[in-house]
């Protein structure tokens, strides 16, 4: 799970509400069980006119996320992305791209910080919500409510990720948090990923 940007133990589904994610995050991480957690928002963005999946890690944990060349971004005006979109972009790391929300709103320049790996979603309750490939994507820091993500619409949707605290048996944390009214998202190999000498 490593090779293809899962650097962390469980997933859950997360609020349609942004402003709920925040509240939903502070529960799980009062968790005993639950040694670091981490809200995800997926949001689909324009960059440099192409529409693509981009993901926003709030109080970006760099542990969480798989570095290839470079760092996660730190700042609003940062973004890591996939080998195939420096590629498609003819871009690479140092330079800088233009974003936007799906309908062309609030454009702006970001530096690309870094270049890495990042798991592909869906959610189970959109059709059609399935991410680009786990090197075609945008990596960002979320600095709160942002226009690129109300731009998104009904594409929005968000995750937690979580990783369990030292000694802590995670499917029978993840099935107790279960009965508490949480939903686990199982994350799966990406169709994609045959062979692992191109992860890199």
């Amino acid at each position: 799970p490593v090779a293809y940007g899962r650097e962390w133990d469980a997933t859950f589904v997360g609020p349609f509400d942004a402003s709920a994610l925040d509240d939903e995050v502070a529960a799980f991480a009062d968790d005993d069980s639950v040694a670091a957690a981490a809200a995800l928002k997926v949001v689909p963005i324009r960059v440099d006119g192409d529409v693509l999946e981009s993901f926003w890690l709030a109080d970006q944990i760099s542990d969480l996320v798989t570095v290839i060349e470079g760092r996660v971004p730190r700042t609003p005006t940062e973004v890591m992305v996939g080998k195939a979109t420096l590629a498609r972009l003819d871009r690479q790391v140092g330079d800088t791209l233009t974003a936007a929300g799906v309908e062309g709103s609030d454009p702006r320049e970001l530096t690309i910080v870094g270049k890495g790996v990042f798991p592909e979603f869906a959610h189970p309750a959109i059709e059609d919500s399935e991410t680009r490939a786990y090197n075609d994507f945008a990596l960002l820091a979320d600095g709160g409510d942002d226009a690129l993500v109300a731009d998104a619409g009904g594409e929005y949707y968000s995750m937690i990720l979580v990783r369990w605290s030292p000694g802590v048996d995670g499917d029978e944390a993840a099935a107790r948090l279960e009965e508490q009214g949480a939903s686990i998202y199982q994350l799966a190999e990406p169709v994609r990923f045959v062979n692992l000498s191109r992860v890199r």
